[in-house]
């Protein structure tokens, strides 16, 4: 943005306080624009039982998995909880250095007449290693020959309404799994599906 607006133009920007939901609506809108076409012609998407590896085995060319029902588990909803508790302690973790800074800083315990060095910041006390607190982001993959393909949940990605916006009348209605096979046109479309998704991806529980 800097090197499009310039120092002055960028700072000069206010940024919207529900800019996260704005965005997560735009792309939400781009993809549903999107399938729109593809769930209004016939034979752009196969009907499949699941993401299964052994219903996948049959079709040919697939590209990626469009799940028309919801991945999350009860690992998820505990994962969830995880972090809410996580923030929580983190929070009165900085509470307590700045609150009682005599007990775990070192420089300022009764009786030291130095300061502490520059290159000090801050009491080292026990937090959560950040490979613990942030996992690496989880993304759905199915095996479909030997290769892994993504899978998308559109329940999850779209929200309820809009993908029922999306199927209802069209001819994949009822349908719980869908196959968009490999081609140069569909590109486009699994790029809008992966964005979406990266933008909405959490740590695995």
């Amino acid at each position: 943005m800097t090197e499009k607006l310039g120092r002055r133009g960028v700072d000069s920007i206010v940024w919207r306080e529900d800019m996260p939901k704005l965005v997560l609506e735009l792309m939400r809108k781009r993809v549903r624009e999107k399938l729109g076409w593809w769930f209004g012609w016939r034979g752009r998407l196969v009907r499949c039982k699941s993401p299964a590896s052994g219903d996948l085995e049959d079709i040919e060319d697939v590209g990626c998995v469009l799940y028309l029902d919801t991945l999350r588990t009860r690992a998820d909803d505990l994962q969830d909880e995880v972090a809410a508790i996580t923030t929580e302690g983190e929070k009165w973790t900085s509470y307590f250095i700045k609150g009682f800074p005599q007990c775990v800083d070192p420089h300022k315990a009764p009786g030291v007449t130095h300061s502490s060095p520059l290159w000090y910041i801050e009491p080292l006390v026990p937090r959560l290693q950040p490979r613990i607190r942030f996992p690496r982001l989880e993304f759905k993959t199915a095996m479909w020959r030997g290769r892994k393909v993504a899978v998308f949940s559109l329940l999850d990605m779209l929200g309820e309404q809009n993908l029922k916006a999306l199927v209802e009348g069209s001819q994949y209605e009822g349908a719980r799994c869908l196959v968009l096979k490999r081609g140069r046109q569909n590109v486009d479309m699994e790029m809008l599906l992966m964005q979406l998704q990266a933008y909405l991806a959490e740590p695995g529980p």
